[in-house]
């Protein structure tokens, strides 16, 4: 349960933090949740259930092969050019 500061007991919590009633000044920040400031005016809220996780996305990989591979000697002159003698 909230409780005001002792130097402005007549402060109304919010998201922003403790206010004034009448001016509607932040006389002090907090980090209120929506339930804690519902508590506050008698409100009952109900938290709803956690949403459950997405399912993970399968991502397919396109990478090229690692096996090794003999190039013959006309591979090696149409690539390469020429052997020098």
């Amino acid at each position: 349960m909230l409780k005001a500061p002792s130097w402005c007991p007549h402060a109304i919590p919010t998201l922003a933090g403790w206010e004034d009633p009448h001016s509607g000044e932040v006389l002090k920040t907090a980090n209120h949740t929506r339930q804690q400031v519902a508590e506050w005016h008698g409100i009952s809220v109900e938290m709803p259930a956690p949403k459950p996780a997405p399912e993970p996305v399968v991502q397919t990989l396109h990478e090229a092969p690692t096996t090794e591979t003999t190039v013959s000697e006309p591979q090696m002159q149409h690539y390469y050019g020429q052997e020098e003698e």
